[in-house]
């Protein structure tokens, strides 16, 4: 009996350590699935801010966040680390799709609004050049139409 209860003293002193660093492990696989959600939900916002509708995007944030709140569950309330294990691991993958994703929007706005700017400041400047060619040309006939009024104005002697 003696024998028994060391070696169930050992195994506990062996084991408790790594059943507790298990989870910690597992809870700051927590932690990274939350620092995740915050890179992701600040990727949506600068999207945002760009001019990209992110309705799509925030409602798939909104799904990561709820797969990580599962995870939660499961893990310290149910104990079952295998499925918690799983939701972060699907809640890391689409938080890194909707990083991705964002970005991809943010840099496809940003390159439509230089298009944008771009396309505005040569249509101006066309039609300032036209508007001056088009002075000019107005300027040139004016004048020229003016001066042989003036000289069909000749005075005539009176007989």
């Amino acid at each position: 009996m003696n024998c028994f209860r060391s070696f169930a003293s050992f195994l506990t002193l062996a084991i408790l350590p790594c059943l507790v660093m298990f989870g910690i492990a597992k809870a700051s696989t927590i932690d990274q699935a939350d620092q995740g959600l915050r890179d992701a939900f600040l990727a949506i916002r600068s999207a945002e801010q760009a001019g990209v509708n992110v309705t799509l995007l925030a409602v798939e944030l909104e799904e990561a966040g709820s797969m990580v709140t599962d995870a939660q569950y499961e893990l310290y309330v149910k104990n079952d680390s295998l499925s918690a294990e799983l939701l972060i691991n699907q809640s890391i993958a689409l938080v890194d799709q909707i990083k991705a994703e964002a970005a991809t929007l943010e840099n496809a706005a940003k390159s439509e609004k230089a298009d944008r700017f771009f396309w505005t400041g040569a249509f101006s400047y066309s039609g300032l050049c036209l508007l001056v060619a088009l002075g000019l040309i107005g300027y040139r006939f004016l004048t020229r139409w003016y001066a042989k009024r003036i000289l069909r104005m000749t005075p005539k002697v009176a007989d």
